[in-house]
């Protein structure tokens, strides 16, 4: 059982190498003739579309837990531009607008200039000594392609219908009263005399676009912070210079983000500093004018320890003020009161990690959603969503506020509480000594707010100094030099493989989603019927290609058929052959022509019988002139002997139709024809009779049960599948018809290689004139490729 599984497994895969190979030699060249018409269609892409390189920059975003502005321990309050970033929030920033349209107008990317081609323009590099400035890069308008051609010869220049001089540094106005500076070296352009250029202006907005669309920014990693900007451009050295442009504006615009909060820090320490200056020069002038005045040198000892014990709790005390103070300039800014907006204020000794927390986050929501509010406006759903994001944090922010104020007025409270109690001790102390304590006791008070202003000023001044980006470029704009796109090699496959696949796709609907019948196993999939022979198609249109002489294909074909049909014929009473089909146009008539021929040239005495009485055919090939034939008989108007006819052709006779019937169905239904054919047998070796399509008329039927054997026409791209299906159900139901087969006629050559591939033999068959020749060369060929494979 498993060697037969095998051995069925061996033969399927062997037929469909057959299979493939045969299909190969039959459309070869159509084949070869599509892939290099693919190959051609895709070297011409390939010539008219400009090359695509890339421009690659990595930036290291510096990256932690802690937010902008807080921290903790002494100083960490001021670190205004700590490693707070996002790494997905840079990605959009570096891709924004502003940072987006700054780099355009640092590279001047708006302008650009074309050389003109036969095949394609050809945009000029970073290096091309003329290039014009706009004095207002964002109101310029966009433009068609404007001619561009220098003559240094007249030190001129030429834009569109208007001509300018040739002169470095100096103002233009075009045609759409956009204004530009002309930056250029004539001597270098003398190179480019009388050269055809073109000239495209876009406006802000437009490159912006554009921009936005061949940039691309992504994490390398999720687990970095690194970022890779890749720029797709047309000339590398223009993408260059604008993707260096992208990272500076980047750049400039966190700095500037960073300055702005800190600038804030230092001017609200400033505006402290000046009021605790003022209040202190006062106490101090009020302490010189007490001592002067009462002539005091020193305070008693219980004063000092006075002094001593309220110093911390005043110092405590100060400090919740400032605190109390910065609260409220956090609130004004959760109200939009005091700051500009999009400012986060300092957060000088504010310790609450909550609102730590939360605050840059508020800040973040804020940057955002005006972000987004400018590109698709205000009613916009994402906008809102995220409009609502910032309402909320702002909830949260306040909520966090109240919480933090309260604790802290009711330490507030419980200090002044022991201040009070120190105040009673001071009681104690005599008048003058008590109003010094006063008096020192505030100066002490200012001085230690002076001292830690000035300390915390000279922090923030140094920060600010020295205020860097949080972004270091790790790798520098760069580019390799090799295109993109169109990728050449891919191209070319493209269009090699497309070569391919559309004639494989013509020829699998030209031949398998059809309902002609295209191959011999079209036909034994419709019925169990034999098929006996292949005959092919005659491109000659010869009525007769059996001759003595005659060693043709289809002259070979129909002599296998004859052979077959011995072994329904070999009785001696079995004489008579029935011919018909399907549909009309199937070859009928030529085919018993010519195997009555072949049977009349073995030297059996033959006889054609022409039973179509709707269109017959047979009796023309012949030239008779006849007034008698089979319908005269069957309506008992003539004998047998009268209706049968010589054709001229030794051996080989014929009975026409005679008078077109009215009514040949019933004709047939008689005993008159039984009767014939009973009469007939005795006087001729082969019968075969010629009927109509047995798919349109019951006539072959009727005259099935006389004879021996049946056989049945197709023909190629001719016969109908459903058709066939049908009448070969009916046959096959009636259980009139005996010995029934099939012929496989009009079998055409396949595909555009050699003649003898023709549609037979399950779909990959042979004809006859050069089938071994052609065998032979296919398998020497594979014998040569089975040795070079071995070597």
């Amino acid at each position: 059982m498993q060697e037969h599984f095998d051995l069925d497994k061996e033969r399927s895969l062997t037929d469909i190498v057959n299979s493939f190979r045969k299909h190969i030699l039959s459309y070869w060249r159509l084949y070869l003739v599509c892939s290099v018409v693919g190959l051609f269609i895709a070297f011409i892409y390939l010539r008219y579309t400009s090359p695509l390189y890339v421009a690659q920059a990595k930036l290291l975003i510096k990256s932690d837990n802690k937010a902008f502005g807080v921290g903790g321990g002494d100083g960490a309050e001021l670190d205004l531009f700590g490693n707070g970033k996002v790494v997905e929030n840079e990605l959009e920033i570096i891709k924004s607008r502003p940072v987006i349209s700054e780099a355009i107008v640092s590279s001047n990317s708006q302008i650009k200039v074309f050389r003109d081609a036969r095949i394609r323009n050809i945009r000029m590099n970073a290096e091309f000594p003329f290039k014009l400035i706009p004095l207002h890069p964002d109101s310029i308008k966009s433009t068609h392609l404007l001619k561009l051609k220098f003559d240094t010869k007249l030190g001129k220049f030429f834009i569109g219908n208007q001509n300018f001089d040739l002169i470095n540094e100096t103002k233009i106005v075009l045609e759409t009263d956009d204004s530009f500076i002309v930056r250029c070296n004539p001597v270098k352009l003398s190179y480019w005399n009388n050269v055809n250029f073109q000239l495209q202006i876009n406006s802000l907005n437009t490159e912006v676009n554009n921009t936005i669309q061949i940039l691309d920014v992504k994490q390398t990693n999720s687990a970095t912070s690194i970022i890779e900007l890749t720029l797709k451009t047309e000339e590398p050295s223009i993408g260059l210079s604008l993707l260096n442009e992208v990272v500076k504006a980047y750049n400039r615009a966190a700095l500037a983000d960073k300055r702005m909060i800190a600038q804030y820090t230092l001017d609200f320490i400033q505006d402290r500093l000046a009021l605790v200056t003022n209040e202190l020069d006062e106490v101090e002038r009020n302490l010189e004018n007490y001592k002067s005045q009462n002539e005091i040198v020193d305070i008693s000892e219980q004063s000092k320890v006075f002094l001593a014990s309220v110093q911390q709790q005043d110092q405590e005390l100060n400090k919740i003020g400032i605190q109390l103070s910065v609260l409220d300039e956090v609130e004004k800014y959760i109200k939009g009161k005091g700051t500009n907006p999009g400012t986060v204020p300092s957060l000088v000794g504010i310790e609450d990690p909550m609102l730590i927390d939360l605050l840059p986050k508020l800040y973040e929501a804020e940057f955002q959603w005006n972000k987004q509010k400018q590109v698709t406006g205000a009613k916009d759903d994402a906008t809102i969503i995220m409009y609502e994001n910032v309402l909320q944090l702002k909830r949260s922010v306040r909520d966090v506020i109240v919480n933090l104020r309260n604790n802290l007025q009711a330490a507030q409270r419980k200090i002044s509480s022991n201040l009070n109690l120190q105040n009673d001790l001071l009681k104690k102390v005599p008048s003058k000594e008590r109003a010094l304590v006063n008096i020192s006791r505030q100066q002490a008070i200012k001085n230690s707010i002076y001292t830690l202003l000035l300390e915390k000023r000279e922090e923030s001044a140094i920060a600010f100094a020295s205020t860097v980006s949080d972004t270091r470029l790790i790798e520098p704009c760069y580019c390799n030099g090799i295109p993109v796109s169109p990728k050449r090699m891919m191209i070319l496959l493209i269009g090699f493989i497309l070569g391919i696949l559309i004639p494989a796709l013509y020829i699998f609907i030209r031949e398998k989603l059809t309902n002609k019948i295209q191959f011999k196993s079209d036909i034994e999939d419709i019925t169990r019927f034999p098929i006996i022979g292949e005959i092919l198609y005659d491109e000659d249109h010869n009525d007769f290609v059996i001759s003595e002489k005659s060693r043709s294909v289809i002259a070979e074909a129909i002599r296998a058929v004859r052979t077959k049909l011995n072994y329904y014929l070999n009785a001696k009473d079995k004489k008579v052959l029935l011919v018909s089909s399907s549909i009309p146009g199937e070859g009928k008539s030529f085919f018993t022509l010519n195997l009555g021929r072949s049977y009349a040239l073995t030297g059996k005495n033959t006889l054609l019988i022409t039973a179509d009485m709707r269109k017959p055919t047979l009796h023309k090939v012949f030239k008779l002139s006849v007034k008698k034939g089979l319908s005269n008989y069957l309506v008992n108007m003539a004998a047998a002997d009268e209706i049968i006819y010589p054709t001229g052709l030794e051996g080989l006779s014929i009975i026409p139709v005679g008078p077109l019937p009215p009514n040949p169905s019933e004709l047939l239904t008689n005993n008159k024809m039984a009767e014939l054919i009973m009469q007939l047998r005795n006087q001729f070796d082969i019968i075969i009779i010629d009927t109509p399509p047995l798919g349109l008329i019951s006539d072959p039927e009727l005259i099935a049960p006389l004879a021996d054997a049946t056989v049945f026409l197709t023909r190629h791209n001719h016969t109908n599948k459903e058709i066939l299906s049908k009448v070969m159900h009916d046959v096959s139901r009636a259980k009139v018809f005996t010995n029934c087969s099939i012929i496989f006629n009009g079998v055409k050559t396949r595909g555009l290689g050699y003649r003898n591939y023709g549609y037979g033999y399950g779909g990959y068959g042979y004809g006859y004139k050069y089938v071994y020749g052609q065998e032979n060369i296919a398998a020497n060929w594979i014998q040569r490729l089975k040795k070079l494979f071995k070597k």
